[in-house]
């Protein structure tokens, strides 16, 4: 039952230290992935936020910004520029990224008009649609993601979170991108498979930790399993 799944993927009171000896390896890392997360396409994404993960991940959204997160996602595949109205001004905008942050899912970019990268809440905007004509990107994707990284580090709420996989498979299936920065894929000396990446803790995080359930192992930081620990037990709590 969902109890023991948590109990099962979970040991509180694990030493910090040895946790940290799990993940330390020498020489360069016998498994990776390729860190370029724009090579999965992002429709492909939100087919599997919508169809498989909607109330984890999209929950929070209403119908109406369910919609434009799904017009975003297509003008990001298609390479669209948009027009919009967001807090009541219109703008002219080329999507470059849809990343979550601030316990919110917002839009990375380009204004056409200004020529500078800005930072769009979703459920701000009141109106999108497909805007006439071309665009050539003025950042490169390195420029947009250091954008980013520099949003969140003025936010100052971020972990780096490791964990050890048990289900590979099962673990895949329920990857999203936008929630997670840095991400690697390695195995230590044990042959143990390790995933780490930069998020901010909230409820889309721990509901997608519960949907792994016993498939992964949270090895740090502590602090983190901690106030997910206290997330499931709320959780039961209002089940029962």
């Amino acid at each position: 039952n969902f109890l023991t799944e948590i109990g099962s993927s979970i040991e509180i009171e694990a030493n910090h230290e040895q946790d940290k000896k799990l993940i330390a390896f020498s020489g360069p890392p016998q498994f990776a992935i390729d860190q370029d997360f724009d090579s999965f396409s992002p429709l492909y994404s939100l087919e599997n936020i919508i169809e498989d993960l909607e109330p984890s991940i999209t929950g929070n959204l209403q119908p109406a910004n369910k919609e434009t997160l799904v017009f975003l996602e297509e003008s990001l595949v298609d390479k669209l520029c948009v027009n919009m109205v967001y807090q009541n001004n219109n703008m002219r905008v080329f999507p470059r990224k849809i990343v979550y942050f601030d316990s919110s899912l917002n839009l990375v970019a380009e204004d056409i008009v200004d020529k500078t990268l800005v930072n769009i809440n979703l459920a701000e905007i009141q109106t999108v649609f497909e805007a006439e004509g071309e665009y050539k990107p003025h950042y490169s994707q390195l420029e947009v993601d250091n954008f980013i990284r520099s949003m969140r580090l003025m936010n100052g709420n971020q972990v780096r979170l490791v964990l050890k996989i048990y289900a590979r498979d099962r673990f895949s299936l329920n990857f999203d991108q936008k929630y997670f920065d840095n991400v690697c894929l390695f195995t230590n000396p044990h042959g143990d498979f390790i995933w780490a990446a930069t998020l901010e803790p909230g409820k889309e995080v721990y509901e997608w930790l519960c949907e792994l359930g016993s498939g992964v192992e949270i090895l740090d930081p502590l602090n983190f399993k901690q106030d997910f620990i206290k997330y499931c037990e709320h959780k039961l709590k209002k089940l029962a």
